[in-house]
């Protein structure tokens, strides 16, 4: 696999972590340079991390992870995405709503949207493929671009759309990000 390809495959893992990025910034518009630097970091680091898991399991563990990892990432994607939306419609306190970009849930997060990067982890050792430097490529432009979807979904916050229907729209994004990934997966 050549350097474009390389690059084709990081970005093309990457665009769950931006989506999801994205999202929770429109849910949490404060410290929009912190969650972006949190979200790259943990979104990033967990697409490095990833595809050498996969690398090291081999086909024969891939095989069982393959056989559920997308209900796996529908499962967490849709618990955190339907926990955004009841954060953000609870009644409470401002201060007392969770954000999406603290810890519990940008792990969650963060494993849900790299699970596909373990199964092509394990398909690199069958094809003989530099896997520290995919991995690398993996982990930094996701980083690149979960930072620039955090901060582009802070700035369109400022526009007058009431937090509200902002935050509900976040968490259906992550909710039929997680659906994507079931569907897509029933069609292969």
């Amino acid at each position: 696999m050549g350097i474009f390809g390389i690059l084709i495959l990081a970005v093309s893992v990457a665009l769950d972590a931006l989506a999801v990025s994205f999202s929770g910034a429109l849910i949490d518009r404060e410290h929009p340079k912190e969650h972006a630097l949190i979200a790259g970091v943990t979104f990033g680091s967990f697409q490095f991390v990833m595809p050498l898991i996969g690398f090291l399991l081999g086909k024969t563990v891939t095989d069982l992870i393959s056989a559920w990892e997308h209900y796996a990432a529908f499962a967490l994607l849709a618990l955190v995405g339907g926990n955004m939306i009841f954060e953000v419609l609870k009644d409470d306190d401002k201060d007392e709503k969770i954000s999406p970009f603290h810890f519990p849930a940008v792990i969650v997060m963060g494993i849900a949207t790299s699970m596909d990067a373990m199964a092509v982890g394990a398909s690199l050792a069958f094809m003989n493929a530099p896997v520290f430097i995919t991995a690398s490529a993996m982990g930094v432009i996701t980083m690149l671009l979960s930072m620039a979807a955090v901060m582009l979904g802070s700035f369109s916050t400022k526009f007058a759309i009431p937090e509200k229907i902002l935050g509900c729209l976040g968490g259906m994004a992550v909710i039929l990000i997680g659906l994507k990934v079931l569907i897509e997966h029933s069609l292969k």
